[in-house]
Protein backbone atom coordinates (compact mmCIF):
# COMPACT_ATOMS: atom_id res chain seq x y z
CA UNK A 1 0.00 0.00 0.00
CA UNK A 2 1.21 3.25 -1.00
CA UNK A 3 -0.90 6.18 -0.14
CA UNK A 4 0.53 8.23 3.32
CA UNK A 5 -3.41 8.51 3.22
CA UNK A 6 -4.49 5.59 3.91
CA UNK A 7 -1.35 4.76 5.76
CA UNK A 8 -2.16 7.45 8.40
CA UNK A 9 -6.35 6.79 8.21
CA UNK A 10 -5.20 3.37 9.46
CA UNK A 11 -2.48 4.59 12.30
CA UNK A 12 -5.76 6.58 13.75
CA UNK A 13 -7.95 3.01 13.47
CA UNK A 14 -5.55 1.46 15.25
CA UNK A 15 -4.77 3.89 17.68
CA UNK A 16 -7.42 6.69 19.19
CA UNK A 17 -10.28 6.22 16.88
CA UNK A 18 -10.20 1.78 17.38
CA UNK A 19 -13.05 1.51 19.11
CA UNK A 20 -15.66 3.94 16.57
CA UNK A 21 -13.45 2.02 13.18
CA UNK A 22 -14.49 -1.83 15.23
CA UNK A 23 -11.05 -2.70 15.20
CA UNK A 24 -8.78 -3.80 17.97
CA UNK A 25 -6.33 -1.46 19.26
CA UNK A 26 -2.77 -2.38 18.27
CA UNK A 27 0.02 0.41 18.93
CA UNK A 28 2.36 -1.36 17.00
CA UNK A 29 0.70 -1.60 13.76
CA UNK A 30 -0.85 2.06 14.38
CA UNK A 31 3.38 3.28 14.53
CA UNK A 32 4.01 0.98 11.43
CA UNK A 33 1.26 3.14 9.78
CA UNK A 34 2.42 6.15 10.74
CA UNK A 35 6.07 5.27 10.02
CA UNK A 36 4.77 4.68 6.55
CA UNK A 37 3.03 7.72 6.27
CA UNK A 38 5.40 9.94 7.37
CA UNK A 39 8.13 7.89 4.73
CA UNK A 40 5.71 9.10 2.12
CA UNK A 41 5.67 13.25 3.23
CA UNK A 42 2.53 13.30 5.24
CA UNK A 43 2.91 16.19 7.76
CA UNK A 44 0.37 14.62 10.69
CA UNK A 45 1.67 11.67 10.47
CA UNK A 46 5.48 13.61 11.58
CA UNK A 47 3.91 15.48 14.01
CA UNK A 48 2.32 12.32 15.39
CA UNK A 49 5.40 10.54 15.51
CA UNK A 50 6.86 13.88 17.31
CA UNK A 51 4.32 12.88 20.04
CA UNK A 52 4.83 9.39 19.95
CA UNK A 53 8.52 9.87 20.72
CA UNK A 54 8.57 13.25 23.22
CA UNK A 55 5.74 10.67 25.26
CA UNK A 56 8.44 8.26 25.49
CA UNK A 57 11.73 10.86 26.56
CA UNK A 58 12.88 10.73 23.22
CA UNK A 59 13.42 14.21 22.59
CA UNK A 60 15.98 14.40 20.23
CA UNK A 61 13.90 12.48 17.70
CA UNK A 62 10.52 14.24 18.50
CA UNK A 63 12.34 17.58 17.48
CA UNK A 64 13.37 15.92 14.50
CA UNK A 65 9.64 15.08 13.60
CA UNK A 66 7.95 18.43 14.40
CA UNK A 67 11.00 20.55 12.59
CA UNK A 68 10.12 17.83 9.44
CA UNK A 69 6.65 18.06 10.03
CA UNK A 70 6.66 21.89 9.96
CA UNK A 71 8.95 22.29 7.02
CA UNK A 72 6.09 20.26 5.10
CA UNK A 73 3.95 23.08 5.91
CA UNK A 74 2.52 21.93 9.69
CA UNK A 75 1.45 24.92 11.53
CA UNK A 76 0.66 23.36 14.36
CA UNK A 77 4.06 21.99 14.27
CA UNK A 78 5.94 25.52 13.60
CA UNK A 79 4.13 26.90 16.67
CA UNK A 80 4.80 23.94 18.84
CA UNK A 81 8.67 24.59 17.71
CA UNK A 82 7.87 28.46 18.63
CA UNK A 83 7.00 27.70 22.07
CA UNK A 84 9.58 25.38 22.55
CA UNK A 85 12.13 27.90 21.72
CA UNK A 86 10.53 30.32 24.48
CA UNK A 87 10.74 27.39 27.02
CA UNK A 88 14.78 26.31 25.97
CA UNK A 89 13.32 23.28 24.22
CA UNK A 90 14.21 24.37 20.77
CA UNK A 91 16.96 26.88 19.90
CA UNK A 92 16.63 30.01 17.73
CA UNK A 93 18.49 28.98 15.17
CA UNK A 94 16.31 25.80 14.36
CA UNK A 95 13.28 27.50 14.89
CA UNK A 96 14.58 30.16 11.84
CA UNK A 97 15.51 27.48 9.64
CA UNK A 98 12.45 25.67 10.33
CA UNK A 99 10.03 28.89 9.66
CA UNK A 100 12.33 28.74 6.21
CA UNK A 101 11.32 25.75 5.19
CA UNK A 102 7.89 26.52 6.37
CA UNK A 103 7.67 29.59 4.45
CA UNK A 104 8.76 27.37 1.41
CA UNK A 105 6.31 25.01 1.51
CA UNK A 106 3.56 26.97 1.81
CA UNK A 107 4.75 29.79 -1.29
CA UNK A 108 5.15 26.34 -3.22
CA UNK A 109 1.80 24.53 -2.32
CA UNK A 110 -0.38 27.76 -1.76
CA UNK A 111 -3.87 26.44 -1.80
CA UNK A 112 -3.38 22.61 -0.73
CA UNK A 113 -6.51 20.68 0.43
CA UNK A 114 -3.55 18.25 1.92
CA UNK A 115 -1.44 21.42 3.56
CA UNK A 116 -5.39 22.17 4.86
CA UNK A 117 -6.37 18.80 6.33
CA UNK A 118 -2.90 18.34 8.29
CA UNK A 119 -2.81 21.66 9.79
CA UNK A 120 -6.51 21.46 10.89
CA UNK A 121 -5.04 17.48 11.96
CA UNK A 122 -1.70 19.36 13.69
CA UNK A 123 -3.68 21.89 15.59
CA UNK A 124 -6.07 18.95 16.87
CA UNK A 125 -3.72 16.06 17.95
CA UNK A 126 -4.31 15.38 21.65
CA UNK A 127 -2.49 12.79 23.70
CA UNK A 128 -2.84 11.25 27.03
CA UNK A 129 -0.88 12.68 30.14
CA UNK A 130 2.80 13.06 30.27
CA UNK A 131 5.47 13.54 27.73
CA UNK A 132 4.52 16.76 25.62
CA UNK A 133 1.49 17.61 27.42
CA UNK A 134 3.08 18.50 30.74
CA UNK A 135 5.59 21.17 28.45
CA UNK A 136 2.78 22.55 26.46
CA UNK A 137 4.95 22.31 23.14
Amino acid sequence: MGSRDAHYNLSQSYGKFHKQRGVEKDDKKKLYHLEEAAMLGDAASRCDLGMYEGDRGNWDQAKRHWMLSASAGCEGCLNRIKRGVQKGVFSKGEYKKTLRHYEESITQTKRSVQRDVANILCKHIKYGPGGVNTMDL
